[in-house]
């Protein structure tokens, strides 16, 4: 496998399974705080992982997003676009919006 990700057995519980594709999207969407749920969107870039927040329901390029950049070549630094987070970004437009 590339990208430094390993294979390995898991063993679990008589009767457990892991969560299916379909039901991690379904958590991933329904990241709530109070009673607005936001849909999580993940793309990796140029050696970035990004990750854009809005309210759920919203266009990707719509000026709704609070976007943020991991630098794992740095060490694990989170970064958010525009130096803030605020959800005043396009998500379209991820990888070229300016991150501090």
């Amino acid at each position: 496998m590339g990208g430094g990700r390993t294979q390995f057995d898991l063993e679990l519980p008589e009767g457990e399974s892991l969560a299916t594709e379909a039901k991690q999207d379904d958590i991933i969407t329904a990241i709530s705080n109070g009673t607005t749920t936001y849909t999580v969107r993940i793309a990796e870039a140029g050696g970035y992982t990004y990750i854009g927040k809005a309210v759920a329901g919203s266009a990707q390029s719509s000026a709704v997003w609070q976007v943020s950049r991991i630098d794992e070549a740095s060490g694990m630094i989170l970064l958010f676009a525009d130096g803030n987070t605020n959800r005043d970004n396009v998500w379209n437009n991820y990888a070229t919006l300016t991150y501090s």
